[in-house]
């Protein structure tokens, strides 16, 4: 619908050329017609995408967060061919809106690099449990469908005691780049980056900069530096 809305206003812009000579003033207000709904459009598809605009601060707040994680993976890996499993717990465990959020800003990142699959995964988990950070190993492990097209796992459950040593992760030269954020607020993976098996991981700031009031940047990026802080090997 998108790309037919705004192929109909660029067709406005063109009937507006075309008349130019023959009716100079319709010909001005098609084309000032064209350029606001071409402008608006571009605006709405933005907003839409990053989840800024009228949604609560905490999607816009996880909107930044899976803009981040997308460009830390194409920073870590060359690779642009395979598939990225992003985890995430069921809609009644997380408010389906922030996850949405999430997962349409990392999609957006990608859908550059044609080769490269998205594919949402979910992870067994009660909605008080993940609040706790309680998420089982079993649940994280069964949701790791793993294989040599696997370039990376996103988590947004956190990374389970014990999930170093599955063998989904510990495949020599194929394992993939593995990337937290844990809504409970632990940082115990944190040694897990360090060692290498976790290649980033995003963890929330005790108190927001801007004033306090987290998610009103107008970008993705200041959004999260506002409210998060990436962790990496490097920092």
């Amino acid at each position: 619908m998108y790309y037919l809305l705004l192929l109909g206003c660029l067709g406005v812009g063109l009937l507006g050329w075309l008349l130019r000579t023959a009716m100079p003033r319709v010909a001005r207000g098609l084309m000032a017609v064209s350029v606001l709904g071409c402008v608006g459009l571009v605006g709405r598809e933005a907003v839409a995408t990053l989840g800024m605009g009228s949604a609560p601060k905490m999607h816009r707040s996880q909107a930044s967060v899976g803009y981040t994680l997308a460009h830390q993976f194409l920073t870590d890996r060359k690779e642009r061919n395979g598939r990225i499993l992003l985890l995430f717990p069921p809609d009644q465990a997380a408010p389906a809106a922030a996850l949405d959020s999430f997962y349409e800003a990392f999609a957006r990142v990608m859908t550059r690099f044609p080769g490269v699959e998205v594919r949402e995964k979910l992870v067994d988990v009660s909605k008080s449990k993940l609040r706790r950070g309680q998420v089982s190993l079993e649940a994280f492990s069964t949701a790791l469908e793993v294989d040599e097209k696997t370039l990376a796992l996103v988590s947004w459950v956190g990374f389970p005691h014990g999930a170093e040593d599955l063998p989904q992760l510990k495949d020599g030269s194929r394992r993939p780049a593995v990337y937290v954020y844990d809504p409970s607020g632990s940082t115990w993976w944190m040694e897990h980056v360090t060692a290498g098996v976790i290649q980033g991981g995003v963890i929330e700031k005790e108190e927001p900069d801007g004033g306090g009031q987290p998610g009103m940047a107008p970008n993705p990026a200041a959004v999260f530096a506002e409210r998060y802080r990436l962790v990496t090997a490097e920092n």
